[in-house]
């Protein structure tokens, strides 16, 4: 199993030590991939914005969601083409995400694209183990692992999730969690957690993006401590593109 990376994660053992680091080189855009039912590709673009040649590997794999944990495993569903590539300073580079024929699906699939970017030194196939360093005459550089979430989806079904098809469990305590069950058509992308009480009173718990839910599939979230002393009332967040607020679950008591 794969776990996530974020974004742009790489080199973190490196940020510690005393010694100076180049500036990230590698850029990939977009940062989400969206395949309608009828696409057949997608293209991710990869730029270097430093002044040396970058490499980089494209993979992908198909994401899959249990409890607390999001697993990522190998997929031929979508191929990067080509999956390797070198990039000469100031210049992009195309790489076509293409879809394998499969049989229609009622539901979104959830896939990541594992963007790595490898030394210079040697080209060999990234493995799972979390980005390295590159080691140079002056310091270190950062080799950087992108994780780009992608989407293959029905084009049916309602724009917005009801709320049968949404389910939430609150549990209290010095480490809450919100277990959060998707039966909705499409993925959940979960932001602006709150707390509303019985006066209006609001507490944000997670002002930003929390996370998502895949379709047909539940995710449980550890949540940070301004989650810990909530009163009776409600969790709401926003579910997916809307701008209203979703109730979740009920605090039934202090946590």
């Amino acid at each position: 199993m794969l776990r996530p990376a974020a974004r742009r994660l790489g080199g973190f053992a490196a940020l510690a030590l005393a010694v100076p680091c180049w500036c990230a080189d590698l850029q990939v855009s977009p940062i989400l991939l969206q395949f309608t039912a009828t696409d057949k590709a997608q293209a991710l673009w990869l730029t270097n914005t430093g002044a040396r040649p970058v490499a980089a590997q494209v993979r992908a794999y198909a994401w899959t969601q249990m409890e607390d944990e999001d697993h990522l495993d190998p997929t031929q569903a979508l191929v990067a083409s080509p999956p390797l590539v070198n990039v000469a300073p100031g210049q992009s580079q195309l790489v076509r995400i293409v879809r394998r024929p499969a049989p229609a699906s009622t539901r979104e699939e959830g896939f990541r694209l594992i963007v790595d970017e490898l030394p210079l030194a040697d080209e060999a196939p990234a493995t799972d183990a979390p980005p390295a360093t590159e080691a140079g005459r002056n310091g270190l550089r950062l080799l950087l692992r992108y994780s780009i979430p992608a989407f293959v989806g029905s084009d049916g079904g309602a724009q917005r999730p009801d709320a049968k098809q949404v389910a939430a469990a609150w549990t209290p305590g010095e480490h809450p969690l919100l277990t959060i069950s998707n039966q909705w058509t499409r993925r959940l992308r979960i932001t602006t957690v709150v707390h509303e009480d019985a006066a209006g009173r609001r507490t944000v718990i997670v002002p930003g993006l929390l996370g998502y839910v895949l379709a047909g599939q539940k995710r449980r979230f550890a949540l940070p401590a301004a989650a810990q002393d909530l009163g009776p009332g409600v969790i709401k967040a926003r579910l997916y593109e809307a701008l209203e607020e979703f109730p979740l679950a009920t605090v039934a008591r202090g946590s």
